[in-house]
């Protein structure tokens, strides 16, 4: 049967000492529903595989009403926070399977975030698929919402690293395998196997791809 467990972080890897799993998720992606208040601080997430109920776990790290699709073997170490306001009817944040994300990772996703399989986030690091507010002057001074066309899907791709303190705007894409450097500002795309580094994050080297059944175990000290 499904199910979620806290536990330690295994021996070996590091993380926060309330280290979530997510795992025993079958082949299936687990849709989370929010069934609480868009505005309650302590909310809870219920759990479906194929429309069934299958366990509820309470956080109080997802603000809106995103919807997300976690995978197999998920783990989420310390606090994790996402957020969306009322510009989409379903906004979708995708987390694949085996991926890790470290401690006070926020994720601001009002279209659509997807990290895909085997995917490392180090700790406070940040991911939007907008900016926060419109780009026009008078716009902003007007109190205006950013347009719809302005909120821009993030996605990043297999075996990626985002290092520590990492931010990616909106429109992004992280090609697989690629790396991230820490405190990086990431404004454009990054090709597959490649390091980019500083604000704005542009690419430094090119790194070796590996076979696809080396990147199914994650390091879990992701700082990079």
């Amino acid at each position: 049967m499904p199910h979620c467990e806290h536990t330690g972080a295994p021996t070996g890897q590091t993380g926060g000492p309330n280290l979530l799993r997510v795992s025993h998720l079958l082949s299936n992606v687990v849709e989370a529903i929010q069934v609480a208040d868009l505005h309650n601080a302590d909310l809870l997430l219920q759990l479906r595989i194929g429309g069934q109920a299958s366990a509820i776990v309470r956080t109080s790290g997802v603000k809106g009403h995103t919807v997300l699709h976690i995978g197999d073997d998920v783990r989420f170490s310390g606090s994790f926070e996402v957020a969306s306001g009322r510009f989409h009817d379903r906004p979708t944040l995708r987390i694949g399977h085996r991926t890790f994300i470290g401690h006070n990772v926020s994720i601001t996703c009002n279209r659509e975030v997807t990290i895909e399989d085997d995917v490392l986030i180090a700790g406070d690091c940040r991911i939007s698929d907008y900016d926060g507010h419109p780009a026009s002057l008078e716009r902003r001074l007007s109190n205006c919402l950013p347009d719809p066309e302005e909120i821009r899907p993030v996605r990043i791709c297999r075996g990626a690293w985002v290092g520590e303190g990492v931010s990616i705007l909106k429109g992004v894409t992280i090609g697989a395998g690629s790396i991230a450097g820490a405190n990086s500002v990431v404004t454009h795309d990054v090709l597959p196997y490649c390091v980019a580094v500083g604000s704005p994050a542009q690419v430094v080297k090119r790194t070796t791809a590996r076979k696809a059944a080396s990147v199914a175990t994650p390091v879990h000290s992701a700082a990079a």
